[in-house]
């Protein structure tokens, strides 16, 4: 399976400060736009920063909220089993990234299979295979995260590979982006990508503890920034990344169990969360799915065994499930995913399966 990441440990970062009322209020103040710096795991009380650039709310219309766990009859049934071990034998050794294109062809990496997996998002019928173990075009070694772009092609994160593979939606090589090493433009072990609204990829490189964007056509680098570390713009292994409203950029820094959110250009706005198991924390995120339409948030909470709701809408994160293998649990979530319409998808990887919230 997945090539441990040398940098990830865990050790408890800085803890968060102020009451969970406080902390609440400041996520809220991030996903509305609100440009806020140190909150999270810096220390001393959150503090509101003035900014020569404000952001302009997100605007968003009411959605009712995800529903909660009834743990007195262990389910709601909100998930459901789309595809997996419950429906289809032996489909998944362990799937891990998501993405779903606008025909509504849901792709899944198989990272230790090294392929991926094409279903109908609805139903979850089986709609093929594709790639093989090795380094040539439409080979993997270890693909995680994934994404797809305005014309239906889909981005791989190869972090064995070192590169970011470009499939078209006919499941045909179209080109690589990156080659191993530490220098601009190159990856140790890239665990996800995401498309801004200009088509540029973001990519988290983990291992070089930055954020990279790279705009496709040409390969120039357009923002470069990250180092080790548990300050504010550091990272300690970040496996995700999301583009959000205003092409913020979203990144679960799993190492030190926190969110982090930067404007287009690489410029820090704010941080949440810390190592724990209350709503606002979290143990080990390793992946997160953020609409760029209204802001919404799932984060998978991989060591809580859960999935992390946030929105704009309100200052208060909605967590939901538990271990185990119901239908409203989870055993190591490590993918989310949100389609068009607003329906969510989670690799729900140590049982194999993949589970389906429709839109509210």
């Amino acid at each position: 399976m997945r090539t441990p990441l040398s940098h990830v440990s865990p050790s408890k970062p800085s803890t968060l400060s102020g009451s969970i009322a406080v902390r609440r209020l400041a996520v809220a103040l991030l996903l509305t736009g609100q440009l806020l710096v140190g909150v999270g795991c810096s220390q001393g009380a959150p503090q509101v920063a003035a900014t020569s650039k404000p952001q302009p709310a997100v605007v968003s219309a009411p959605r009712p909220p995800v529903p909660t766990l009834d743990q007195s009859t262990e389910a709601t049934a909100s998930w459901k089993t789309l595809v997996g071990v419950a429906t289809v034998p032996n489909v998944f050794d362990a799937p891990v990234g998501l993405a779903v294109d606008s025909q509504g062809v849901l792709y899944v990496s198989d990272v230790s299979q090294n392929r991926l997996l094409r279903f109908d998002s609805v139903t979850g019928q089986f709609e093929g295979l594709l790639g093989s173990p090795g380094t040539g075009p439409l080979q993997f070694q270890a693909p995680m995260g994934l994404a797809v772009d305005s014309q239906d092609n889909v981005y791989v994160a190869e972090q064995g590979g070192n590169r970011i593979q470009k499939i078209s939606s006919a499941g045909q090589f179209v080109s690589n982006f990156g080659t191993p090493g530490s220098k601009p433009g190159q990856f140790d072990s890239p665990f996800a990508v995401a498309l801004d609204s200009a088509g540029n990829l973001v990519v988290a490189d983990a291992r070089n503890n930055r954020i990279e964007k790279i705009a496709p056509g040409t390969g120039e680098i357009l923002a470069n920034f990250g180092t080790l570390g548990q300050d504010k713009a550091q990272f300690n292994g970040p496996t995700s990344v999301g583009v959000g409203p205003f092409d913020n950029i979203y990144v679960a820094d799993r190492g030190n169990n926190r969110l982090q959110i930067f404007d287009a250009k690489g410029g820090f706005i704010g941080q949440f969360g810390g190592l724990g198991d209350g709503p606002t924390d979290f143990h080990f995120p390793t992946a997160l799915a953020v609409s760029p339409a209204n802001g919404n948030i799932y984060v998978a909470d991989t060591d809580n065994n859960r999935v992390v709701y946030y929105s704009p809408a309100s200052p208060d994160p909605t967590p939901m499930g538990e271990k185990g293998s119901g239908p409203d649990q989870f055993s190591s979530p490590q993918g989310v995913a949100i389609d068009k319409q607003g329906n969510v998808f989670v690799a729900d990887t140590g049982n194999k399966r993949i589970l389906r919230l429709a839109a509210h």
